[in-house]
């Protein structure tokens, strides 16, 4: 007659319960309970460890701290892909910035010949300041025209300034004093490197809303200082400044660009908005410009980059 050996193992809510014949050899019913026993001890073991993972995921500390998790991954995937599209935006407009310049080298030759009669015929007629009124024009274009690449050394950028603000005195009856402050050890502003045709908008932006209508001389005042890793160029006129509620529209329109304003009859911070977008696209969006005003009392525009050198850029 055959006989029945049962073997139980019980844990809370789970249950194993093994009907083992005892066959002649014994040792094989034996063998045949030890394997089911491991097998019943592993599932024992992984349902404790389900258990707890699902009595600890509704204390709500747990719950938090997924959440967060969760939170931080999709800022990180949201941060990389708009690395991603920044790189790829800024790819796109260098290679258009590449075609413009191509573009505009087409006729340079011709329009830089035609300056330099110019230029020559007003020596020969002894007129000294228009010629060297071109030959300021001609050294502007040549800089406009082959700033082709996005960065330049910071050297270059205030030479070129320089040059326009020569030239706005030449036109303006020497109305502007232009002043420079360097605040920097160990880096030379010739090693320092900024996207091309930064400077300009700001400084021409102080120049027509600023100054032109300001009675008397008018400054700008241009001060560099560079921290462990922050450039910052600060652009100051003691112009005519700005009311809050203009400012607040200017700033408005180059945090903004679909929301510019007309004030004035005046179209606000388009060049400022160019200059704020060139300057995210190609370092992100802590870096920018802000911008400071009050009635009677100027504008400050301040740049922030991030510090990096170049070399063999031009100057030394």
């Amino acid at each position: 007659m055959e006989q029945k050996a049962k073997v139980s193992i019980a844990a809370s809510d789970i249950g194993l319960l093994a009907v083992i014949p005892l066959a002649a050899n014994g040792k094989y019913a034996c063998a045949i309970g030890i394997i089911l026993c491991v097998f019943a001890w592993q599932g024992w073991m992984l349902y404790r460890h389900i258990k707890q993972i699902s009595e600890a995921a509704k204390n709500p500390l747990f719950s938090t701290s997924s959440e967060q998790i969760l939170d931080n991954m999709d800022q990180l995937l949201i941060q990389i892909q708009d690395i991603g599209d920044r790189a790829l935006i800024s790819r796109i407009l260098h290679n258009q910035a590449k075609v413009i310049s191509l573009q505009r080298q087409i006729n340079p030759h011709f329009l830089y010949n035609t300056l330099e009669c110019i230029r020559g015929q007003a020596i020969r007629e002894r007129q000294m300041e228009i010629a060297k009124s071109i030959e300021l024009l001609a050294r502007m274009f040549r800089y406009t025209v082959g700033a082709g690449s996005q960065l330049v050394t910071l050297q270059q950028e205030i030479d070129h300034i320089e040059d326009y603000i020569a030239l706005q005195n030449y036109r303006f009856r020497d109305k502007f004093l232009f002043l420079k402050t360097f605040e920097m050890e160990g880096t030379a502003i010739s090693h320092l490197a900024v996207p091309a045709m930064l400077l300009q908008p700001i400084v021409e932006n102080a120049v027509q809303h600023g100054l032109e209508s300001k009675i008397g001389l008018g400054t700008i005042s241009l001060s560099i200082s560079i921290s462990a890793d922050n450039l910052y160029i600060r652009v100051k006129d003691d112009g005519i400044g700005m009311d809050k509620e203009t400012l607040q529209q200017l700033r408005r329109s180059i945090e903004h660009p679909d929301s510019h304003k007309y004030t004035g009859g005046k179209h606000l911070g388009i060049a400022l908005t160019n200059v704020q977008q060139r300057i995210r696209l190609l370092f992100g969006s802590y870096y920018g410009l802000r911008i400071m005003s009050e009635p009677d009392h100027g504008t400050i525009v301040e740049c922030i980059l991030p510090k990096q050198v170049m070399f063999n850029q031009g100057g030394d």
